[in-house]
């Protein structure tokens, strides 16, 4: 099994993971992304989801805060 992985969200890299003893170290190549910097994962899967769930989430903060600009206007 590979010492490390790019993690990729909707095509988009967003950081690594690297093997840290027993498990996997998630390193982030986007900002957005460094409140999961340095967090252990058992599998390089577990950072994935991790990433597209962070993702959805700021996604989705970004959309109502459009939205209520738009209003505002």
């Amino acid at each position: 099994m590979p010492d490390a992985y790019v993690i990729e969200v909707q095509g988009v890299t967003v950081g690594i993971v690297a093997r840290d003893g027993d498990a996997y170290r998630f390193y982030a190549s986007l900002r957005l992304f460094h409140p999961l910097e340095g967090r252990r994962f058992s599998a390089p899967r577990g950072a994935e989801k991790a990433a597209a769930a962070l993702w959805g989430k700021r996604r989705h903060a970004l959309r109502e805060a459009a939205s209520l600009e738009l209003a505002a206007a």
